[in-house]
């Protein structure tokens, strides 16, 4: 989805494209969808007095948010191209409307409870290229099933993954977040390995330490501190929220 700022939201891994009008739709053969939710979900409301239709401003809650987006970004000296990553998109499997969208959403018609579910993280440099990293590590040795075992392979390189995240310096907070962050996120991604059986000792051994690496980090360092911006999209008067 293009808009006019330097922000440009990643590929939906759903292949759901937004739109905010139908003529940046116009020269595909895809069908558009206005995903009007009091139509589409109005079985869900007919007793509900919950209003998800209301417009407050000339501007769409969609547009708003991104607009927010970029007022942060641009307030925290991220340059242009910097990556941007889903946490969160705004349908997803399990959402009540998922299954009335077909390949695009006018994203002028979207409700702000809609909009708000959008979880987005933008990723300075280093982290983003320790993130590729590890994803295409993973990526490659999956498709390699002869020589990789999702379960006991992944323990073997969380053993190099904690050496080389112990080594670092106590007060590399920001260097300690990004190797961890981007580690945990990849197994996540490629998760075939919670349900294999073997090594299962060695598994919770490893989500233990993950999860006391996490709670040590996250407890002595600040968000600024670690460069996170984990933009939720979801503007107060004052900031946008962080985690």
């Amino acid at each position: 989805m293009k808009t006019k700022t330097w922000v440009e939201l990643p590929s939906s891994k759903y292949d759901i494209e937004y739109v905010l009008t139908k003529d940046m739709a116009i020269s595909s053969s895809k069908q558009i969808l206005p995903l009007n939710p009091k139509r589409a979900i109005k079985r869900y409301f007919q007793r509900s007095s919950y209003k998800i239709w209301k417009r407050t401003s000339k501007m769409s809650p969609f547009e708003m948010k991104i607009s927010d987006l970029n007022r942060v970004t641009r307030r925290d000296g991220y340059g242009d191209g910097t990556a941007v990553m889903y946490i969160r998109e705004i349908f997803e499997p399990g959402d009540v409307e998922y299954d009335y969208i077909n390949d695009y959403v006018f994203a002028a018609q979207l409700s702000q409870e809609q909009v708000d579910r959008l979880r987005i993280m933008i990723l300075p440099q280093r982290r983003e290229e320790i993130l590729v990293s590890y994803l295409d590590f993973y990526k490659n040795a999956n498709q390699q099933e002869h020589i990789f075992n999702e379960s006991t392979d992944v323990v073997r390189h969380f053993e190099g993954f904690h050496r080389r995240y112990s080594e670092l310096a106590a007060e590399e907070g920001k260097e300690k977040f990004d190797f961890l962050f981007c580690f945990t996120f990849t197994i996540k991604t490629y998760c075939g390995w919670i349900l294999k059986f073997e090594s299962t000792k060695k598994r919770t051994t490893m989500i233990g330490i993950l999860a006391k690496h996490w709670r040590k980090l996250l407890g002595k360092y600040t968000p600024a501190e670690l460069g996170m911006l984990y933009f939720v999209l979801v503007w107060s008067q004052q900031h946008a929220l962080t985690f």
